[in-house]
């Protein structure tokens, strides 16, 4: 078969950018052809913006200065964060026009995964994610571990559930999203895994590349800012007398430059070999997992913490989501924690090999 993917392929984001590879790496490997429909969507651009005005609202005229000069700066920076997320999309993921020429090639289109349905992100409705496109007859249009974020308002409900109606097969991530869109359609949804834990740490282990940094170190991962991970980041790496690394997922301010340009790979490498990692991320809290490192996820009262708690809730270790310095830690059963692991994305896999016939 040849399959079409629909997602966020093209954003500077680690966790973006690898489910895309890792979804595409698995339905390679069950033996069909796999492309990414290269549909960039507005919304998503816009967050990656060279220079970003919006910082230079203040009304003080030397914060304004301060800030406008710190702009004028950060803009090569961005500009080679760029670059490596473009080379890696080049390199790694194979890329084909999102146009009617090529969608009547394909047989099968999956929307999915990551935040493809929350309409806040997207600026609202977006024709592709929700399967309005020309498409040959007998295609068929399915969605993997889509995720809405924030559920739709009461209006919206009317627009999502006429759209989905264009799945012949739905699966989502989160136990809430499937229930939500279960009483909307009538449809049986289901919940699979994260693409990224379709591909074993094998193959991860393979694929990252590893720092240059000799020594150990406590690694901070935030998407989602927090000065409470950044306290309990310090706490953890003071204690243990070792090097706090803090990469950041967008380059914002002056501080966030020194780790800035590291690749996808690079990134896996740098979870790979900390000793710690603490993280406001959910693709920070995977790899973690995946790669049997120590961590925390932090928790933060802005009502996303749903993916993450999901996940460790499967892997039974909800206690490693925190919001204070811990007072102790009790080792990782990394083997239950594989294997649990390893049930779950069994239903996700089954669930790809049923709709790839």
């Amino acid at each position: 078969m040849k399959v079409g993917i629909l997602t966020y392929h093209n954003a500077q984001n680690y966790g973006a950018v690898l489910q895309c590879y890792a979804l595409q790496q698995y339905i390679k490997k069950l033996g069909h052809d796999a492309i990414i429909l290269d549909y960039r969507n507005e919304r998503i651009l816009l967050s990656y913006k060279l220079f970003r005005g919006r910082q230079l609202l203040v009304k003080n005229p030397f914060r304004f200065l301060f800030r406008l000069c710190s702009e004028l700066v950060l803009i090569k920076f961005r500009q080679k964060r760029r670059t490596i997320f473009d080379d890696f999309i080049q390199k790694k993921i194979v890329l084909e026009d999102f146009s009617e020429k090529i969608i009547n090639t394909i047989d099968l289109v999956i929307v999915g995964s990551d935040q493809v349905w929350n309409v806040h992100l997207t600026d609202g409705f977006h024709n592709p994610y929700w399967g309005c496109f020309p498409f040959r007859y007998d295609g068929r249009l399915i969605s993997y571990a889509a995720s809405v974020g924030q559920f739709w308002s009461n209006a919206d409900d009317g627009i999502a559930h006429k759209y989905l109606l264009n799945f012949s097969s739905i699966s989502v991530r989160e136990e809430n999203a499937a229930k939500y869109i279960a009483n909307l359609t009538c449809k049986t949804i289901e919940i699979v895994a994260d693409p990224t834990m379709l591909l074993n740490t094998t193959q991860w282990d393979g694929f990252s590349i590893n720092p240059l940094f000799p020594q150990k170190y406590v690694l901070l991962y935030e998407v989602r800012r927090s000065h409470n991970a950044l306290r309990i980041a310090k706490d953890i790496a003071k204690k243990n007398k070792i090097q706090l690394i803090r990469l950041p997922a967008s380059i914002d301010r002056l501080s966030d430059i020194q780790y800035s340009n590291i690749s996808p790979q690079e990134f896996l490498g740098y979870i790979k070999n900390a000793e710690y990692v603490i993280c406001t991320s959910f693709h920070g809290t995977l790899f973690s997992i995946i790669f049997k490192r120590p961590f925390y996820a932090i928790y933060k009262n802005d009502g996303k913490n749903d993916r993450v708690e999901n996940l460790l809730s499967i892997v039974n270790l909800k206690e490693r989501i925190i919001d204070r310095v811990p007072t102790s830690e009790l080792p990782i059963d990394w083997e239950s924690v594989h294997k649990r692991l390893d049930d779950y994305k069994m239903a996700s896999k089954i669930f790809l090999q049923k709709n790839l016939i």
